[in-house]
């Protein structure tokens, strides 16, 4: 089987791409080879994915390599290596540029078995997480669910000699089934959601309902029973995290771009509201997802610069906040 992947020689450079297609051989050859030490922002990355463009989750377009990355909580290399000796799996397993002796990191490579679709790739992930847990005891790091990602190469790390697996021709995992499985179980979830978000919605709407009336009833007899702002607050922050009809609204006020798509029906919707400032380091790779049973948070995807500076226990994930504390923030209450 061929695998077609893309190569990036500048990391700053998503336009400057490279495909090429390969056998397994061929890419265990490629990413193995041991090189000379330099710079992370100088050396070559890569993709599993194909790109239709600029390298983004937009383009993204097919992978059928299954990659994880192993940085936190991880095992000895060495005994992860004789198991996979064991399984005879079929991959490639490296440490990376930042592994040490004391704390190992490493990347393994398994063929996909099917053309994975970038926006099925939440999915992969999913089957891939599951996969890692059951078989190796431990979770891929979370930045592997982004189609956009890439992967630096192999390269001479001073505090580490490289240590590689390869096995080119052995068992595979059924990564297609495992991924169906996964599409539907979330599907299922993403049901029961928003399922319970109407009950919500309904409930809340009806408290307000109540709430004002006896405040308009009261307000004579007794002023101090007369709706309050805090009132009027709470019930707004709950709506916002449960109402796609409120949520649109707001990404309007907050003059965000949408992102959309097509509907069982062939109806084009919005799904995603990207751009707005974020309240925290006042930039705007933001987002969040119109209908609220996808997420009900707005995110900000700078994870160095905002989510770990001001949370360093979030390594690796996004700044999240209510969407109602975004629109109190932004003054849209």
């Amino acid at each position: 089987m061929q695998y077609t992947i893309t190569i990036f020689p500048n990391i700053k450079q998503p336009n400057n791409a490279h495909r090429y297609t390969v056998s397994f051989d061929g890419l265990s050859a490629f990413l193995t080879k041991e090189r000379p030490t330099a710079p992370k922002l100088q050396q070559v990355s890569w993709s599993p994915y194909t790109f239709d463009g600029k390298r983004s989750n937009k383009t993204a377009q097919v992978s059928t390599l299954a990659v994880f990355d192993f940085d936190e909580n991880t095992k000895p290399v060495q005994k992860i290596k004789q198991q996979l000796q064991n399984m005879n799996l079929q991959h490639v397993l490296h440490t990376t540029f930042s592994h040490t002796e004391e704390k190992n990191k490493y990347r393994l490579i398994i063929p996909a078995g099917f053309e994975c679709a970038a926006a099925d790739q939440k999915h992969f992930y999913a089957a891939m997480t599951q996969w890692a847990k059951d078989t190796l005891d431990m979770t891929p790091d979370k930045a592997c669910k982004d189609a956009a990602r890439t992967f630096f190469t192999s390269y001479r790390n001073p505090k580490g000699a490289m240590i590689s697996s390869i096995i080119l021709h052995g068992n595979v995992v059924n990564w297609e089934e495992r991924t169906k499985v996964c599409k539907k179980e979330h599907a299922e979830q993403i049901q029961t959601r928003r399922e319970a978000q109407k009950k919500i919605v309904k409930t809340t709407v009806a408290e307000l309902q109540k709430l004002r009336k006896t405040a308009h009833d009261a307000m004579f007899t007794k002023p101090e029973r007369y709706i309050t702002r805090s009132d009027e607050k709470r019930y707004f922050y709950a709506l916002a995290a449960c109402d796609a009809d409120l949520r649109e609204e707001l990404a309007i006020r907050l003059q965000c771009s949408f992102e959309t798509a097509q509907n069982d029906k062939g109806e084009v919707i919005r799904v995603k509201a990207t751009g707005f400032q974020c309240p925290y380091c006042k930039r705007y790779d933001t987002f969040f997802y119109v209908d609220p049973s996808q997420s009900q948070y707005a995110y900000c995807a700078h994870v160095k610069s905002c989510s770990e500076q001001y949370a360093p226990k979030r390594k690796g994930e996004y700044r999240k906040m209510q969407l109602g504390y975004l629109a109190d923030m932004k003054g849209l209450i």
